[in-house]
């Protein structure tokens, strides 16, 4: 598997295999022999962490992203923007600190589909999908994530613009900006009834595949696979590095380019599109007041959902004001037009990092000075209490 860029002066990458939330909603671990043993109804996920190879001051605000890419694709869609990321705020941003990157996959996709694969089931449940991200952010990278220095930012598309406020809702303190890309989060069955109709066709004529085989013997199979999805998948429009990052993600490693297969079977599972989109027809649908983190909402008018989610958008007052149509922009648009993109997300963020920060000890030091903590709790009690004759020690 080789990425591009593979290497990077601002970051080193590795990939990362830890449990998934549990217990997950009934079907969504099955397997093929029932067993008594909880570790055996375990999933795992598997994350790509891009750390910073900068030393970050001590008492510095550093930054922290968590990418989410939507179904049927893998977390190195998402590697380009990455690798721009840290190098414009290298460049364009110095007093801006990028500690941390999280790319995963969920469970269904990619690495964590290829692990998993004996034992997922006919379900998922997206909000399980959400708490798998608490849990990397909370457990598994708390060190990075709770600090209490850090900014922590999650960009998603598509079902992960769902996936991206549940998370925002079960935990409003743990993030302070948040930017959805064509997100799903509207049930499809109450809005557009063809959407069935698409997801049949898609089948049908063989779009999502996992599986090549009868490969001539003179024929590449990487080419192959390669051919599939510039001119026949959902990808094809994807700018070619993105594309070819996420096929390189999805070709397991016992493959050998130079060897002739009969048959290849990919990381991904394609029928788990499906189970994915089952979920989407009749589950999502979201109180846009529950959300207290900041939040941008990225639109192109030319998104097939852009006519479902834009008008419900446009009714929550609070979240109109963060919404932007980009012109001539498809439900990819975060593959076609990288750069675009890119340029929407590093401006959101620099905006709300500069007016959403979270206090910490540090600036109720530099406000109250080194009596900080008992000033802030006979100010609170005095004006809860209508009193002022707090007593200054408590």
């Amino acid at each position: 598997m080789q990425l591009y860029p593979n290497y990077s002066p601002y970051y080193e990458y590795t990939l990362k295999i830890k449990d998934a939330s549990n217990p997950r909603k009934p079907g969504s671990v099955v397997l093929s022999t029932p067993s008594h043993l909880f570790e055996d109804y375990q999933l795992k996920i598997a994350y790509r962490k891009y750390k910073t190879t900068k030393s970050i001051p001590t008492e510095a605000k550093r930054i922290n992203f968590i990418f989410l890419h939507g179904n049927g694709m893998n977390k190195s869609i998402w590697h380009y923007h990455i690798d721009k990321l840290f190098t414009q705020y290298e460049l364009n941003f110095p007093d801006l600190y990028i500690d941390t990157i999280i790319a995963p996959d969920h469970v269904n996709m990619g690495d964590s589909c290829f692990i998993n694969k004996d034992k997922l089931g006919h379900i998922c449940d997206w909000e399980d999908l959400a708490k798998d991200y608490i849990m990397i952010c909370k457990i598994h990278e708390r060190e990075t994530f709770l600090h209490p220095n850090s900014f922590n930012v999650i960009v998603s598309h598509s079902m992960s613009g769902y996936i991206a406020l549940n998370i925002t809702n079960f935990e409003p303190n743990l993030f302070q900006s948040s930017i959805l890309i064509n997100p799903i989060v509207i049930s499809n069955s109450t809005v557009d009834k063809s959407l069935t109709n698409y997801l049949q066709d898609w089948y049908n004529q063989g779009y999502i595949k996992y599986n090549f085989d009868n490969i001539p013997p003179n024929q590449n199979w990487y080419e192959l696979i390669y051919q599939h999805y510039t001119n026949k998948s959902f990808y094809k429009y994807f700018e070619p590095i993105i594309l070819r990052n996420m096929i390189e993600d999805e070709i397991p490693n016992n493959y050998q380019r130079s060897h002739y297969y009969n048959e290849v079977d990919l990381k991904h599972n394609g029928l788990y599109d499906f189970v994915n989109y089952s979920y989407s027809i009749n589950n999502p649908s979201f109180d846009y007041d529950k959300i207290k983190v900041p939040t941008k909402i990225i639109c192109g008018d030319k998104d097939l959902n852009s006519n479902m989610i834009v008008p419900e958008i446009k009714k929550q007052l609070a979240f109109a004001k963060t919404l932007t149509i980009l012109k001539n922009q498809y439900h990819n648009m975060h593959a076609q037009s990288p750069d675009l993109i890119i340029s929407s997300i590093n401006k959101f963020v620099v905006e709300t990092f500069n007016s959403y920060q979270r206090e910490n000890d540090k600036e109720y030091y530099e406000k109250y000075g080194k009596d900080y903590k008992q000033i802030l709790m006979k100010k609170k009690l005095s004006e809860f209490l209508n009193n002022d004759k707090i007593p200054t020690k408590l």
